[in-house]
């Protein structure tokens, strides 16, 4: 939500002032309007030709949608796809976590990284930002092989975890393939024919 308050001048500096936005959303908004970057539902309309893009990247986005919007996304992603597109997906690695746990038993650690529970909204601004930014909570987690199966049910092919540093992608140009390596899990498919 905070490309949708990027296309609104002004508007964010107003909610950055309220303590609407904090100081890392305020310069995502920033760099949004000056890249020129849109908001759309991704689960329902990818503002793009069907079959236009090679390359479609998606990185800590897909954790915060449910299932039913999860698979709209990915019926997206695979029609604005060229035949033998590629899909790379960026998302916390629930394995890594679930691991961590099993290695220091600390619950709450645990919870609070998985970001599974939504905060309570106990002041008007905590509800003000709720209304304007929505959920910021995950509502599905996924490890390399759920991935990989979510990706198979939509009708992509040779769905494979990749290690960060690596893509099948020819040309990534300036995509950052370490962009929080440390907490993710990285899986790459091709939209078939």
């Amino acid at each position: 939500m905070t490309v949708r308050l990027a296309g609104w001048r002004g508007l964010g500096a107003i909610f950055r002032i309220a303590g609407l936005l904090d100081g890392y959303q305020a310069e995502f908004a920033r760099i949004a309007r000056e890249k020129g970057i849109r908001w759309a539902d991704a689960t329902r309309n990818i503002p793009l030709e069907t079959s236009s893009v090679e390359v479609l990247y998606s990185s800590h986005m897909l954790e915060h949608l449910d299932r039913e919007g999860a698979q709209g996304f990915l019926l997206e992603a695979r029609r604005v796809l060229r035949p033998g597109g590629i899909l790379r997906i960026a998302v916390p690695d629930l394995h890594q976590l679930a691991e961590r746990y099993l290695q220091d038993g600390d619950a709450d650690r645990f919870v609070r990284d998985s970001l599974l529970t939504a905060p309570a909204r106990r002041s008007v601004v905590d509800r003000v930002r709720y209304a304007v930014l929505g959920e910021r909570h995950h509502l599905w987690m996924y490890d390399g092989g759920s991935l990989k199966r979510l990706l198979q049910a939509a009708g992509f092919t040779k769905s494979s975890i990749v290690p960060p540093a690596f893509t099948s992608i020819l040309d990534p140009g300036p995509l950052n393939l370490l962009e929080r390596a440390e907490e993710s899990v990285f899986v790459e498919a091709v939209r078939g024919p």
